[in-house]
Protein backbone atom coordinates (compact mmCIF):
# COMPACT_ATOMS: atom_id res chain seq x y z
CA UNK A 1 0.00 0.00 0.00
CA UNK A 2 1.22 3.46 -0.88
CA UNK A 3 0.15 7.03 -0.37
CA UNK A 4 -3.10 7.74 1.47
CA UNK A 5 -3.88 4.04 1.91
CA UNK A 6 -0.56 3.45 3.69
CA UNK A 7 -1.18 6.45 5.94
CA UNK A 8 -4.72 5.29 6.70
CA UNK A 9 -3.44 1.77 7.46
CA UNK A 10 -0.88 3.23 9.86
CA UNK A 11 -3.50 5.32 11.64
CA UNK A 12 -5.80 2.32 11.99
CA UNK A 13 -2.94 0.17 13.32
CA UNK A 14 -2.08 2.86 15.90
CA UNK A 15 -5.70 3.04 16.99
CA UNK A 16 -5.83 -0.72 17.33
CA UNK A 17 -2.63 -0.71 19.40
CA UNK A 18 -4.03 2.00 21.66
CA UNK A 19 -7.27 0.10 22.17
CA UNK A 20 -5.57 -3.15 23.13
CA UNK A 21 -2.73 -1.57 25.11
CA UNK A 22 -4.28 -2.46 28.46
CA UNK A 23 -4.44 -6.11 27.38
CA UNK A 24 -0.86 -6.45 26.18
CA UNK A 25 0.66 -7.02 29.61
CA UNK A 26 1.16 -10.64 30.58
CA UNK A 27 -2.29 -11.52 31.79
CA UNK A 28 -3.82 -14.98 32.17
CA UNK A 29 -6.79 -14.28 29.90
CA UNK A 30 -4.39 -14.00 26.96
CA UNK A 31 -3.81 -17.75 27.35
CA UNK A 32 -7.54 -18.26 26.90
CA UNK A 33 -7.53 -16.22 23.69
CA UNK A 34 -4.58 -18.19 22.29
CA UNK A 35 -5.83 -21.60 23.41
CA UNK A 36 -9.35 -20.97 22.11
CA UNK A 37 -7.82 -20.09 18.74
CA UNK A 38 -5.66 -23.23 18.78
CA UNK A 39 -8.62 -25.41 19.77
CA UNK A 40 -10.75 -23.92 17.02
CA UNK A 41 -7.98 -24.38 14.47
CA UNK A 42 -7.44 -28.04 15.37
CA UNK A 43 -11.15 -28.82 15.43
CA UNK A 44 -11.73 -26.98 12.14
CA UNK A 45 -8.91 -28.87 10.44
CA UNK A 46 -10.36 -32.16 11.75
CA UNK A 47 -13.75 -31.18 10.34
CA UNK A 48 -12.25 -30.89 6.85
CA UNK A 49 -10.45 -34.25 7.06
CA UNK A 50 -12.21 -37.36 5.82
CA UNK A 51 -11.14 -39.44 8.85
CA UNK A 52 -12.40 -36.81 11.29
CA UNK A 53 -10.71 -36.18 14.61
CA UNK A 54 -7.47 -38.19 14.83
CA UNK A 55 -6.11 -39.67 18.05
CA UNK A 56 -3.14 -37.31 17.74
CA UNK A 57 -5.41 -34.27 17.67
CA UNK A 58 -7.42 -35.61 20.59
CA UNK A 59 -4.20 -36.03 22.59
CA UNK A 60 -3.09 -32.50 21.66
CA UNK A 61 -6.47 -31.08 22.73
CA UNK A 62 -6.31 -32.94 26.04
CA UNK A 63 -2.78 -31.68 26.75
CA UNK A 64 -3.80 -28.12 25.88
CA UNK A 65 -6.83 -28.50 28.16
CA UNK A 66 -4.58 -29.50 31.08
CA UNK A 67 -2.42 -26.43 30.45
CA UNK A 68 -5.50 -24.21 30.08
CA UNK A 69 -7.03 -25.41 33.35
CA UNK A 70 -3.84 -24.44 35.13
CA UNK A 71 -3.50 -20.92 33.71
CA UNK A 72 -7.01 -19.44 33.38
CA UNK A 73 -10.64 -20.08 34.30
CA UNK A 74 -11.60 -19.76 30.65
CA UNK A 75 -10.63 -23.43 30.27
CA UNK A 76 -14.33 -24.27 30.27
CA UNK A 77 -14.38 -22.73 26.79
CA UNK A 78 -12.33 -25.71 25.61
CA UNK A 79 -14.98 -28.08 26.89
CA UNK A 80 -17.70 -26.03 25.18
CA UNK A 81 -15.77 -26.03 21.88
CA UNK A 82 -15.31 -29.80 22.17
CA UNK A 83 -19.04 -30.22 22.86
CA UNK A 84 -20.00 -28.11 19.85
CA UNK A 85 -17.61 -30.08 17.64
CA UNK A 86 -18.85 -33.45 18.94
CA UNK A 87 -22.50 -32.45 18.44
CA UNK A 88 -21.90 -31.20 14.90
CA UNK A 89 -19.88 -34.32 14.09
CA UNK A 90 -22.70 -36.51 15.41
CA UNK A 91 -25.23 -34.68 13.23
CA UNK A 92 -22.90 -34.86 10.20
CA UNK A 93 -22.54 -38.62 10.69
CA UNK A 94 -26.29 -39.14 10.92
CA UNK A 95 -26.24 -39.98 14.63
CA UNK A 96 -23.43 -42.55 14.38
CA UNK A 97 -20.93 -42.00 17.22
CA UNK A 98 -17.29 -41.33 16.41
CA UNK A 99 -14.09 -40.61 18.35
CA UNK A 100 -15.26 -37.04 18.83
CA UNK A 101 -18.31 -38.17 20.82
CA UNK A 102 -16.29 -38.55 24.01
CA UNK A 103 -14.17 -35.44 23.44
CA UNK A 104 -16.12 -33.17 25.85
CA UNK A 105 -15.87 -35.80 28.61
CA UNK A 106 -12.13 -36.22 28.00
CA UNK A 107 -11.64 -32.44 28.09
CA UNK A 108 -13.66 -32.12 31.31
CA UNK A 109 -11.56 -34.88 32.86
CA UNK A 110 -8.36 -33.17 31.69
CA UNK A 111 -9.54 -30.04 33.50
CA UNK A 112 -9.26 -31.99 36.76
CA UNK A 113 -5.47 -32.14 36.42
CA UNK A 114 -4.73 -29.08 38.53
CA UNK A 115 -3.81 -28.41 42.17
CA UNK A 116 -7.48 -27.98 43.14
CA UNK A 117 -8.92 -31.04 41.38
CA UNK A 118 -12.71 -30.95 41.02
CA UNK A 119 -12.91 -27.81 43.21
CA UNK A 120 -11.68 -25.77 40.24
CA UNK A 121 -15.06 -26.33 38.60
CA UNK A 122 -16.74 -25.14 41.80
CA UNK A 123 -14.61 -21.98 41.72
CA UNK A 124 -15.51 -21.29 38.09
CA UNK A 125 -19.21 -21.68 38.97
CA UNK A 126 -18.81 -19.19 41.83
CA UNK A 127 -17.53 -16.57 39.42
CA UNK A 128 -21.00 -16.57 37.85
CA UNK A 129 -22.25 -14.79 40.96
CA UNK A 130 -23.45 -11.24 40.19
CA UNK A 131 -21.04 -9.87 42.82
CA UNK A 132 -18.05 -10.95 40.75
CA UNK A 133 -19.57 -9.77 37.48
CA UNK A 134 -19.97 -6.29 38.98
CA UNK A 135 -16.61 -6.22 40.81
CA UNK A 136 -14.42 -7.36 37.91
CA UNK A 137 -14.31 -4.46 35.47
CA UNK A 138 -12.87 -6.57 32.62
CA UNK A 139 -16.09 -8.60 32.56
CA UNK A 140 -18.33 -5.61 32.00
CA UNK A 141 -19.92 -5.21 28.58
CA UNK A 142 -18.37 -2.46 26.44
CA UNK A 143 -21.53 -0.33 26.57
CA UNK A 144 -21.70 -0.24 30.38
CA UNK A 145 -22.06 3.28 31.74
CA UNK A 146 -18.70 3.28 33.58
CA UNK A 147 -16.85 2.42 30.37
CA UNK A 148 -18.89 4.81 28.22
CA UNK A 149 -17.54 7.74 30.25
CA UNK A 150 -13.92 7.01 29.29
CA UNK A 151 -11.98 8.28 26.25
CA UNK A 152 -11.18 4.67 25.34
CA UNK A 153 -14.87 4.00 24.79
CA UNK A 154 -14.96 6.63 22.04
CA UNK A 155 -11.76 5.26 20.52
CA UNK A 156 -13.46 1.86 20.59
CA UNK A 157 -16.52 3.26 18.81
CA UNK A 158 -14.39 4.98 16.15
CA UNK A 159 -12.33 1.81 15.68
CA UNK A 160 -15.52 -0.24 15.37
CA UNK A 161 -16.88 2.15 12.73
CA UNK A 162 -13.61 2.03 10.79
CA UNK A 163 -13.59 -1.77 10.93
CA UNK A 164 -17.19 -1.96 9.68
CA UNK A 165 -16.48 0.44 6.81
CA UNK A 166 -13.29 -1.47 5.90
CA UNK A 167 -15.13 -4.80 5.92
CA UNK A 168 -17.95 -3.38 3.81
CA UNK A 169 -15.51 -1.91 1.28
CA UNK A 170 -13.58 -5.17 1.12
CA UNK A 171 -16.73 -7.19 0.49
CA UNK A 172 -17.90 -4.70 -2.12
CA UNK A 173 -14.58 -4.78 -3.99
CA UNK A 174 -14.57 -8.59 -3.96
CA UNK A 175 -18.08 -8.70 -5.39
CA UNK A 176 -17.13 -6.23 -8.11
CA UNK A 177 -14.01 -8.23 -8.95
CA UNK A 178 -15.90 -11.54 -9.14
CA UNK A 179 -16.71 -12.68 -12.69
Amino acid sequence: AEGPLAFFSGVVACWAALLIATHLAIRPHLFSFALAALFTSLLWSARREEAGLSWGKIAALILMQVLWANVHGGFVTGILLGLIFAASDLVRRGGRPARSTLLPVALAAAGLVNPYGWRLYELVARFGDPFFREAIVEWEPPFESRFMATPQFWLYIIWLAVAIVAAWRSLRSRREAAP
